[in-house]
């Protein structure tokens, strides 16, 4: 009885029935700026602290933006070729392949017609299938000069290429890229991204493309 007649005497104290009110801390940076301080995901809005960490780096986008470059890591610009009929074919057209191989080929250079001959097209019925895509890019005739629809043709008949086989008769691959006219080996991933450039290093293309499909 004691023990009620306490109870009764307490003051009585109103309750909320919405409880203690609560603020969700925002987003207040940009996305962006979340990315580079690998803060969250770059989402804006709520915190997104459950989200992956956002490591800075740009997922793949195609088609291909810029900032563009010619250094491994670097986006790489579009430039224009041709296919032997003369159809104008772009790099660019490469964008989605998980990853994407180019092969410069001069006709006067004989380390490139060795290459041609025992290794492009092996490489390519292996690892196509994988989801290379690529070209075989013609880029000098015999003397040094400007190559032709025509050679274009008989470098892809003469070695069999199921490859895709282009010409570039304005050097635009060389200049875009920052390359040499020949036995010049590049590799890409999504995105158009630069992942290797090698020059003289035919042994190790297939050891690149493994790599990559990894």
């Amino acid at each position: 009885m004691r023990a009620l007649l306490f109870l009764l005497g307490l003051p009585l104290v109103a309750c909320s029935d919405t409880g203690p009110e609560t603020t969700m801390a925002t987003d207040a940076a940009t996305p962006a700026a979340d990315a580079s301080a690998a803060l969250d995901a770059g989402a804006t809005g709520p915190l997104d602290a459950t989200a992956p960490l956002d490591a800075g780096v740009d997922a793949p986008s195609c088609p291909a933006s810029g900032p563009y470059g010619t250094e491994v890591g670097a986006v790489a610009p579009d430039v224009v070729l041709y296919a032997c009929d003369g159809t104008e074919v772009r790099l660019h057209e490469l964008c989605e392949a998980p990853v994407a191989w180019i092969v410069e080929y001069a006709e006067w250079c004989p380390i490139c017609r060795t290459f041609a001959r025992d290794e492009v097209e092996r490489l390519w019925q292996t690892y196509a299938p994988m989801g290379v895509q690529g070209y075989v890019v013609v880029s000098a005739d015999d003397s040094h000069g400007a190559p032709t629809a025509e050679l274009c043709a008989e470098v892809r008949d003469r070695y069999g290429f199921t490859i895709p086989v282009l010409y570039d008769p304005t050097g635009a691959l060389q200049s875009g890229l920052d390359v040499s006219s020949n036995a010049v080996n590049l590799l890409f991933t999504e995105g158009m991204r630069i992942a290797w450039k090698g020059r003289y290093q035919d042994d190790e293309v297939e050891g690149q493309l493994r790599a990559l499909l990894e």
